[in-house]
């Protein structure tokens, strides 16, 4: 789901890939980049204009001197890293590669040290938010089309890059982002910034959700923003207009309806069942369940939400959780097929006296009956 993250993953469940393909489309870019009759200097150069806008897009990160670590660090190398290391290998038959690996040590730590006093430098790392999906694919169609063709029709690419940015610029962002277990929730203070309610917990989300927002603020930092009053019970927040209450995961149970009042968004980490019935939108633990993460987009009157199993889709690699009750409603196990495609469930096995196993499908026993020690069948 765009702005939820993992967790927001949305629920940060498309990280590996993104990261994966982050990469690949990277070097993709470096090697378009680099011509045949380029300098290391040059060719670092146009690699890093044409591999930035994947590096933003999928790892929110800008690195300002890239090309001046790389023109001190690709000498170091090409002279001493890698002779080293193939001398290494010719004389590791011999037993003589001890000097080889010494040497390669030295120029190794020399290019730790150079990324090292690069990185320290001021604004040597920018957070940049991530641009939209049409967005991106506007630039990096403009950026191609600049690589690949020739003569002067390659500035055409100019117009879907100004195209991208302008997308960019059209793009709204959520104003509250609930986490996929409803440990924390964000709100867009009045500045545009996220503000989150007082309590210690989702710290990874949270700040997967800073970098998706270009905020280089801590997770500290983040939390001492106002726009949140909170309780030991409750928090709650005004967003455009619409009160908000958050209940955390330690409410007791039954305590909901004498803390929702007037609120029109209640979000809860625990069921709320009959309570709140009064506000027009809720989010308990069971939709956070059934739908992972959530964004919500407010519209004057009118509210948009997005969650990440709607990002998702109907996919067969994307698991759908089961009600209990449905369970309990089946017939048989025999007859339940959990998994919610065509094919039909295992035959059960023939009845055993002597073992009581049980069964989430009729032919996979999870474990023994609790009255024997685990894998004690017999």
């Amino acid at each position: 789901m765009s702005g939820t993250g993992n967790g927001a993953s949305t629920n940060g469940d498309s990280g590996e890939f993104k990261t994966f393909m982050g990469a690949g489309f990277g070097t993709m870019m470096v090697r378009l980049a680099a011509g045949p009759k380029t300098t290391p200097p040059v060719a670092s150069s146009r690699a890093y204009l044409r591999s930035g806008l994947p590096a933003v897009y999928h790892f929110n990160r800008l690195s300002a001197y890239a090309v001046i670590a790389n023109a001190l660090a690709l000498p170091v190398v090409s002279l001493l890293v890698m002779p080293a290391a193939l001398a290494a290998m010719v004389a590791m038959p011999f037993g003589l590669e001890f000097l080889p690996l010494q040497l390669m040590g030295v120029g190794l730590a020399a290019v730790a040290r150079i990324a090292a006093t690069i990185a320290a430098l001021p604004g040597a790392r920018t957070a940049i938010a991530s641009p939209p999906l049409p967005a991106m694919m506007a630039m990096t169609a403009g950026l191609l089309f600049l690589c690949l063709w020739r003569g002067w029709t390659r500035l055409l690419g100019l117009v879907a890059i100004l195209a991208g940015i302008g997308l960019a610029g059209l793009h709204s962002e959520p104003d509250i982002l609930v986490e996929r277990r409803g440990a924390t929730v964000a709100v867009r203070a009045e500045d545009g910034r996220l503000a989150f309610p007082l309590q210690r917990k989702a710290r990874f989300t949270v700040e997967k959700w800073l970098l998706h927002e270009g905020d280089s603020a801590t997770f500290k930092e983040a939390l001492e923003r106002p726009g949140w009053s909170c309780a030991p019970t409750a928090c709650r927040a005004v967003v455009k207009g619409r009160r908000l209450v958050f209940l955390p995961s330690d409410l007791a149970a039954g305590a909901a309806s004498a803390l929702c009042g007037d609120a029109e968004i209640v979000i809860a980490a625990v069921p709320l069942r009959g309570a709140c019935r009064g506000a027009r939108l809720r989010i308990d633990r069971f939709d956070l369940w059934r739908k992972g993460a959530h964004a919500i987009y407010l519209d004057g009157d009118r509210w948009r939400v997005v969650s990440a199993r709607d990002e998702q889709g109907q996919r067969p690699w994307v698991v759908h959780p089961v009600p209990r009750a449905s369970i309990r409603r089946a017939t048989s196990l025999k007859s339940l097929n959990i998994y919610g495609s065509s094919r039909p469930a295992f035959p059960a096995p023939a009845p055993d006296p002597a073992r009581k196993f049980w069964f989430h499908r009729p032919d996979w026993p999870l474990r023994a009956p609790p009255s024997r020690p685990c894998g004690a069948f017999a």
